[in-house]
């Protein structure tokens, strides 16, 4: 069945059959019938169902297929300018019409119900979306109409309920007349008659099509009144609600506006009134309405004035839970406020409001009110043109005020020259009251103005920018106050001061009322009731024998000889009870009784507090003379105690502590108005049925953080189900500082978090309880007795007793989560503990068991699949005494990690503490806990490392407390015995001015050791630090010490610090065979034997080993000359080698003998240099081979390395470079020469020259040189070849084997980084790496085998980036490339820029692709253009896989054979001729491009895809051509680019390009004779006056056609005038910018033209810089088409000079 929907009179249906190329099937058609067609027919099934969030279908609506436009059902963003995201899920479908070229302007869509029962009224309400810059206009081609959910619902009483939000665009939103006025007001559009003073546009959409409500004052006399109502509201929360809106009011006398709230049966009240004029633009009010005990109504009121030309009219109404802001401020988070863009007629531009989020140059990272990338302000960009800008920011207008203060936050990224002042707009004019200018601040800066007016003002913030000037101006939180601004900042009442417990004896503060009391002087007026089996009994800490017995402390003086209320648990019998009242003498109906209250134990006994009056207790007496009862009760199972303390009976309801029952009201909760459902405060039916005095069956407890860096409000939204009896209930909801614990986690440290005690007939409970009880004497998380855990404890009892505890519901983000707990056992082996995993009340798993004592906490791990939602329960059995202690579970996403760290190695995330790392430092600078920025203006981190939220803790400086150059240390816990792969991890945060210098300190006894050091400015983001600790066999910490400077403006954070791979290994009972037996039984690797690393931990692996070398010290060479500390000792009073200074040295060993396998190793510290190893046979070193090339990385820590080798002949291993060494060895494989025979002196010979461009890393020259003082030697090539020394770094190689270019910028990587070094600061980094079958990619572009550099893709953030930085290079020709092979592979690789640093410190991006390379290196020719001063290419990494992510392969970006290409200044390029080519014999200078997707194929005869591209090449018939194929693989929209190199200017007379295209297909409509599927020819006159290039650029437009081009040609003078060639256009008289990219596109076309198919100038007024050229009035058949096909030629800017201008592309519809 087919939808056929309403279609115009006259419409066909047609059938097409097209069977299959030699398909006989045949095709047959019967018994066609029409449904539901006629007129009056009755409408499908579910024909009622309006309405919709077209998640499904489109429900019960249809397309209106007479009109001209259809709407589209879209999910996300699969349309242009359509919304990224659906309203009802945020994943789902909408509907959808865009704007469109050359449709007409009266084009319509529609969507239409099936016909409806009649005698009935339906509100109709649904979400919209309008965006785009003519979307609202009559024939608007840009933007687009989205509309979602749909309600239908019956109208109460006959009418819709009253919108909160109202554009007037469809309706008056329920607003009628009021009935005593003299008329009402009318929805219009448009301007209105001469003698009105109406709005020309709406507010709304800003256009002549927008509605607003005028009162029309033109129609009526002076001093009526015209007035409308809202709908009747419902009643406001108590806080009250904001109506908003806007309103317009100009003209002399134009009359009044008020504003009322009128409820009923009583009079109107007014809230809001303006008189007179307001200036010609829309105004904004607001007024706060305060109704919570009765329906409402607001009336606009008009009254009519005496001007000549008079209107008041509104828009944009919108109701808002809560009172207004405060008159005069705005923050700028919803809008604009009060405030208009109000600029000068000439030179005027208009603020912009925009967020930290927005893109673009020097706009703030964050606001000043949320100090968050989600705040909003104001923002002035200046764009540097040759006129003055000025933008003007316009308050509303305010009565007189003797003495006001006008405060603003402003701040300017950039060096500014930008002035910006404040006017007061008064009636005599403009009066300047601040002017300010060349401030510079990357922080907000508050500035405040006093000001006065006599009369009606406004205040005027303007930001003027001189002309040929760029900058920046943003502006946030404004607010005018009524007070002089030295009255603002009035010193605050410090606290009092705290005092020591009181004495003993000491009196209490007197009772405010009778039944207030402390207990400390007796009972009060309490009494204890006759009825009861028990007694409360006074008591204090001091009578205690056992820990169940009470509280050791009182709650009012906290201390032992405080007195409290007790009732002990140990119970008889059953049914006891106790009760202590006292009678009620405030006379209120409502009171507030407060008290405090400790229970504890693991069965304890109930409280209850009752009302008591004379027929019993009672729940519900109001009858005054009441007593107030707090009773317990106990039984045969109870033990533990309940405890009472510090009373107290206020009169009225209990305010809110955080914690709301919603016992005695809403806790400040309020219903929103905006939904039609409605939550209800309701009784529970029966005792236990709410959740706070009642049990916890039925009720589930959830908790999550709440985050925001402004004021907010938490909803509950509870969506209503169909099925009956069903109902959503919510009870005890309590705030509480700081983040949640993660899903199921706890450390038990505030509370049992949210683990819920499981009660059980003749069970028992876990306990909230430290290390003070008869449990653990410490918990796990602090190791202290104050800190907390879960504990089960049970007395001897004849029969088991279990404890249940559950966790909350826990959604599983992967397929394997991680429990994981602490656990505690007594002795004795009476007591089990289990944990179960439930899914399902029948799906229980056991997860672990044991009933083994342990004497210290013991973690428990396991791993529980699947993704289904699950709880934990823990269940502790006792069948005797003893206790069971758990402690900090924690449930995490993936598996379970092995536990590396042992005990001891303290690491932190400062979400609950220090963990015992201290602050250590003298003065005011020192390390703090903090969070959400520090107290500093605009400083410190926003968010910490661990939760990423505002909310998480770490530890942090700020450089305004520090006193010049200042420290700070904060010291770990004592720490013993580390491995020797002992590393720390950490997180830090550096980000500011005045940043000083973070350092990570080792502190063994009195010696302090330096590990890890960096300064400077780091960014607003958190980077990873790491550094390898090493074998420490005593006692020490760790310091991470901050260093301040004078500045004041920056921090200094860290952040989850850690520790791995710390613990020394164990001993084993059995060590494999190819293992070395330490004398502890550890087991280590044989090649792990003396290589000075104590792995062992008892040094048995480095005894007899012999000695090493002994050249320094780290407390001599440090920090200039050599590392803090050697490797032997890990100290700085240990020795190692380091080479003379500033020298590459180079030390040989030993004489060995031939040797198979042997081993060297050593350790090596490098900060900036590269090393090598090498072996030689002979004295003279011509025939040293290289084993081993080390990077020039930069680190923190000494690195171990080992080469294995194998020599037929007596050898030396030589180790050369600029590093320091330290515990070289030698394997037990190796022969060494007892006798240190010297090496044979063989003659050095000359090696084979190497490609020229090919240079490679340098090496050491010999100590003396042949060469004069002018002269360059050529240290390799042999016969001591000299040049002169101005060729060294000329770009050409004047050594035969290019030494003089090395270190000069080409470089292979072969033998070196060629001083090409990593730049970045993050995780990612660029590294050298050797070509295999392990590495991606595979192969070297070099030699296939060889190295290349990549960027390593695993363990990074998402947004590091990698830069790699060439050494400074020698100025350049203006014609001067660049030629490097990239590789991009894997789906998460991220992006690959070029970027051009200048001598100044500026960068320009000349190149960027984001898409792979697939398997092949990639050539690009890149312009670089002239420079007179050296400059710095950079090559920039971005983006690619998170850390955890997978991607495929480590390494997904390459980059190798960096060269350049005719950049010696001397060069002259070719003639014109040059460029000239038929393709027969490659192609003759030009290069494919590399940011495209396609390349174009060379080929003689046809093309390889049948009946498609020419038959021939143009030049002969069977010579070669150039082509791109459509067909698949190639996707619509991949290009192909042919660029020339860079052309001289092309001289007064210009030059002609003229080329041969063929663009055939499938697709191409055909024709005998001439056409499109023949070579046709174009040609273009160039006359650029500037240095450029030429691309030719196919695109692929169609599933399948063919492009082809043949002999370009390159003439002198313009191109002769001829009807058979396609003459491109005429580009003359170019002033543009020095050196301009001319380029040629060829789209496939799917449409031949027709004879009146002729490009045409489309932006005819920018001919010079960025001209267009476009095929449109092309028709097939005579009629015309749309964008299906396009063919355009357009100019791309490249400045040779300054590199990196964008390029603009600009097409338009065939």
């Amino acid at each position: 069945m087919v939808l056929i929907g309403n279609q115009p009179g006259g419409y066909k249906l047609q059938f097409s059959a097209s069977p299959g190329f030699l398909n006989d099937r045949e095709v047959m058609l019967d018994d066609i019938s029409l449904k539901h067609c006629q007129e009056g027919d009755a409408p499908p099934a579910g024909f009622t169902r309006l309405t919709c969030d077209f998640e499904q279908d489109i429900c019960s609506w249809y397309h209106d297929r007479s009109s001209s436009l259809l709407w589209t059902r879209l999910r996300g963003t699969f349309a242009y300018e359509s919304p990224e995201h659906d309203h009802t899920t945020g994943k789902g479908y909408y509907m959808f019409v865009a704007a469109k070229v050359n449709r007409p302007p009266s084009a319509v869509a529609r969507l239409i119900s099936y016909p409806q029962p009649a005698a009935q009224t339906i509100c109709v309400s649904f979400w919209y979306h309008i965006y785009g810059s003519s979307i609202a206009e009559v024939g608007g081609t840009k933007g687009s109409i989205s509309i979602d959910d749909i309600v239908m619902s019956s109208a109460l009483n006959g009418s819709c309920p009253p919108e909160r939000e109202c554009t007037f665009q469809g309706s008056l939103c329920g607003m009628q007349r009021q009935p005593q006025a003299d008329f009402g007001w009318s929805r219009v559009r448009g301007p209105q008659p001469a003698n009105s003073s109406g709005p020309p546009t709406d507010h709304t959409l800003g256009t002549e099509q927008g509605f607003y409500l005028s009162a029309q004052l033109w129609h009526h006399p002076v001093g009526s009144r015209g007035a409308m109502l809202s709908g009747v509201m419902e009643p406001t929360p108590p806080s009250g609600e904001c109506w908003m809106f806007w309103f317009h009011m100009e003209g002399e006398e134009v009359g009044e506006l008020s504003v009322y709230l009128q409820t009923a049966g009583k009079t109107s009240t007014p809230m809001w009134t303006r008189t007179g004029d307001q200036g010609g633009q829309w105004r904004h009010g607001r007024v706060t309405v305060d109704s919570p005990l009765a329906s409402y109504q607001v009336m606009f009121e008009a009254t009519v004035g005496t001007g000549p030309r008079r209107d008041i009219a509104i828009d944009d109404l919108t109701v808002h839970n809560g009172a207004c802001p405060p008159q005069g401020f705005c923050d700028f988070e919803l809008d604009y406020c009060g405030w208009v863009n109000s600029p000068p007629a000439l030179a005027g531009v208009d603020w912009d409001w925009l967020s930290g989020a927005s893109d673009g140059i020097f706009v703030p990272r964050v606001d000043h009110t949320t100090n968050s990338d989600l705040g909003h302000f104001l923002f002035f960009l200046a764009s540097g043109s040759q006129q003055e800008e000025v933008v003007s920011l316009e308050s509303e207008p305010m009565g007189a005020v003797d003495g006001g203060c006008l405060e603003f936050w402003h701040q300017t990224e950039s060096p500014s020259r930008i002035e910006l002042s404040v006017f007061v707009n008064e009636t005599a004019g403009l009066r300047g009251v601040y002017k300010s200018n060349g401030y510079m601040s990357q922080t907000w800066q508050r500035a405040r103005v006093d000001y006065n007016a006599s009369g009606s003002h406004q205040i005027i913030l303007q930001a003027r920018r001189p002309t040929d000037y760029e900058g920046s101006i943003a502006l946030d939180d404004v607010h005018i106050l009524r007070e002089p601004c030295a009255g603002l900042d009035r010193p605050t009442t410090a606290d009092p001061p705290t005092t020591a417990d009181p004495p003993t004896g000491s009196t209490t503060a007197p009772p405010a009322s009778p039944m207030d009391c402390t207990f400390e002087q007796g009972p009060c007026g309490w009494t204890q009731e006759q009825s009861d089996d028990l007694d409360w009994t006074l008591t204090s800490g001091l009578q205690l024998d056992r820990p169940w017995d009470g509280p050791t402390y009182d709650h009012t003086v906290e201390n032992p000889k405080g007195i409290y209320l007790l009732l002990n648990g140990s119970g008889l019998k059953d049914g006891g009870s106790a009760a202590i009242s006292v009678p009620v003498t405030t006379q209120t109906p409502k009171i507030c009784v407060g008290f405090w209250y400790y229970m504890l134990g693991p069965s304890v006994p109930g409280l209850d507090l009752l009302r008591k009056s004379g027929f019993g207790m009672e729940e519900r007496t109001r009858d005054p003379q009441y007593q107030r009862d707090a009773g317990g009760h106990r039984n045969t199972r109870s033990w533990g105690f309940v405890a009472i303390d510090d009373v107290t009976v206020m009169a009225g309801v209990c305010p809110n502590k955080n914690t709301c029952g919603f016992d005695s009201n809403w806790c400040g909760f309020e219903a929103d108005q905006s939904h039609k459902g409605r939550w209800g405060r309701a009784r529970g039916a029966g005792y236990g049925s709410d959740h706070t005095y009642g049990t916890e069956k039925g009720w589930e407890v959830a908790e999550l953080t709440v985050s925001s860096p402004t004021t907010f409000r938490v909803a509950f939204k509870a969506s209503h189900s169909l099925a009956p009896g069903s109902a959503v209930q919510l009870d005890d909801v309590s705030f509480r500082d700081g983040p949640c614990a993660p899903r199921g986690g706890c450390s038990f440290e505030s509370g049992r978090c949210t683990w819920v005690n499981v009660h059980a007939v003749d069970g028992h409970d876990w306990v909230h309880a430290d290390g003070r009880f008869r449990g653990p004497p410490s918990d796990h998380t602090t190791q202290t007795p104050d800190g907390h855990f879960l504990l089960s404890y049970v007395r001897p009892a004849g029969s088991s007793s279990r404890a249940q505890v559950i966790s909350e519901w826990i959604e599983p983000k992967k397929n394997i989560t991680c429990l994981t707990f602490w656990y505690h056992t007594d002795k004795s082996d009476s007591e089990t503990l289990r944990a179960y995993a439930l899914r399902a009340p029948a799906e229980k798993r056991l997860l672990f068991q044991t009933n083994t004592s342990e004497t210290n906490w013991t973690r428990f791990a396991d791993n529980i699949a699947g993704t289904q939602a699950f709880q934990v329960l823990l269940e502790a059995e006792a069948t005797g005494s003893g206790f069971i202690a758990v402690d900090d579970v924690s449930v995490t996403s993936g598996p379970c990690p092995v536990n590396e760290t042992a005990q001891g190695f303290m690491g932190c995330s400062f979400e609950n503490g220090t963990c015992r790392w201290e602050d250590i430092s003298t003065g005011q600078f020192k390390w703090r806990r903090d969070r959400n920025g520090t107290d500093s203006e605009n400083t410190g981190p926003s968010v910490d490392h661990t939760l990423g939220t505002e909310l998480g803790w770490y530890m942090a400086v700020e450089a305004d407390r520090t006193e010049g150059y200042s420290f700070a240390a904060l010291q770990s816990p004592t720490m013993m015995q580390s491995s020797a792969k002992c590393t720390l991890h950490f997180y830090y945060h550096m980000y500011g001015e005045g940043i000083g210098e973070l350092k990570v300190l080792l502190r063994a006894g009195s010696r302090t050791t330096p590990l890890w050091w960096l300064s400077g400015d780091r960014g607003d983001t958190w980077r990873q630090g790491e550094v390898l600790v090493g074998r420490i066999p005593w006692k020490f910490n760790i310091l991470f010490e901050a260093t301040g400077t004078f500045s004041h403006l920056g921090d200094i954070a860290i952040d989850d610090i850690g520790f791995s791979n710390c613990t020394l290994p164990g001993p084993q009972p059995v060590c494999p065979e190819d293992m070395f037996v330490c004398q502890n039984r550890v087991c280590v690797s044989g090649n792990r034997v003396c290589d000075f690393t104590d792995d062992c931990g008892d040094e048995s692996d480095e005894q007899d080993c012999g000695a090493g070398w002994t050249r320094s010290r780290g407390m001599d060479s440090w920090p200039h000359h050599g590392p803090p500390r050697d490797h032997t000792q890990n100290t700085d009073a240990g020795h190692y080698i380091i080479p003379e200074m500033g020298q590459k040295s180079e030390i040989l060993s030993k004489t060995l003998l031939p040797s198979s396998n042997c081993t060297v190793r050593f350790f090596y510290f490098s900060r900036v240099a590269g090393l090598s190893v090498r072996t030689r046979t002979e004295t003279s070193g011509g025939e040293d081979a290289a084993l081993w090339l080390g990077d020039a990385a930069e680190g923190y820590s000494w690195r171990r390395a080992e080469v294995a080798f194998s020599s037929t002949a007596a050898s030396k291993p030589a180790e050369r470079g600029m590093v320091a060494l330290d515990d070289i060895s030698f394997s037990a494989d190796c022969k060494l020469d007892s006798n240190n025979t010297q090496l044979p002196d063989v003659p050095t010979t000359s090696a084979p020259p190497t490609s020229a461009v090919s240079p490679t890393s340098p090496a050491t020259p010999p100590p003396t040189s042949p060469c004069q003082d002018e002269e360059f030697f050529c240290w390799r090539s042999g016969s001591a070849t000299c040049v002169l020394a101005s060729s060294k770094c000329d770009y050409r190689l004047d050594c035969p084997l290019g030494e003089d270019e090395e270190a000069c910028g080409p470089c292979t990587f072969e033998s070196g980084q060629c001083l090409w070094s990593d730049a970045g600061h993050g995780n990612r980094r660029w590294l050298r790496r050797r070509a295999g079958n392990a590495t991606v990619p595979p192969t070297d572009h070099t030699t296939l085998t060889g190295y290349y550099m990549s960027v390593n893709s695993s363990q990074v953030q998402a947004n590091d980036e990698a830069r790699l930085e060439s050494p400074l290079l020698p100025a350049s020709s203006p014609y001067c490339e660049i030629l490097f092979h990239f590789h991009m592979s894997g789906e998460s690789s991220g992006s690959l820029s070029v970027l051009m640093q200048q001598a100044a410190g500026s960068e320009a991006i000349l190149w960027s692709r984001g898409h792979n390379t697939v398997s092949r290196w990639t050539p690009e020719h890149l312009p670089v253009g002239q420079h007179q001063r050296p400059y710095k290419i950079l090559f920039s990494s971005e983006g690619g896989p998170a850390q955890g992510d997978s991607a495929a392969g480590d390494y997904a970006v390459g980059l190798d054979d960096i060269s350049f290409l005719n950049c010696e200044e001397s060069f002259r390029p070719p003639d014109l001729s040059a460029y000239d080519c038929s393709f027969e014999d490659g192609l003759c200078g030009w290069v494919q491009g590399a940011e495209d997707e396609l390349d174009w194929l060379q080929r003689s005869g046809p093309t390889e895809t049948p009946n498609m591209g020419p038959a021939g090449d143009h030049t002969s018939g069977t010579g070669q051509y150039l082509y791109v194929d459509g067909s698949p693989p190639s996707l619509r929209g991949n290009v192909a680019q042919l660029k020339s190199s860079l052309l001289r200017p092309a001289g007064g007379t210009g030059y002609c390009f003229t080329f041969w295209y063929h663009m055939f297909g499938a697709t191409v409509w055909q024709q005998a004779g001439s056409g499109w599927a023949e070579w046709q020819a174009a040609q273009l006159h160039v006359t650029l006056q500037e240095v450029h290039r030429v691309i030719l650029e196919a695109s692929v437009g169609g599933e399948a056609g063919v492009i082809a081009v043949d002999d370009i040609a390159l003439t002198s003078g313009p191109c002769p005038a001829s009807d058979s060639l396609l003459n491109i256009g005429l580009v003359t008289g170019l002033t543009v910018l020095a050196g301009v990219i001319i380029a040629v596109v060829l789209f496939l076309m799917s449409r031949r033209q027709s004879a009146a198919c002729q490009p045409k100038t489309m932006n005819s007024n920018a001919i010079d810089q960025n001209s267009v050229f476009d095929f449109y009035d092309c028709k097939i058949d005579g009629t015309e088409h749309g964008s299906e096909s396009r063919f355009s030629f357009f100019n791309k800017l490249y400045n040779a000079s300054s590199p990196g201008v964008d390029t603009t592309e600009i097409t338009s519809d065939v």
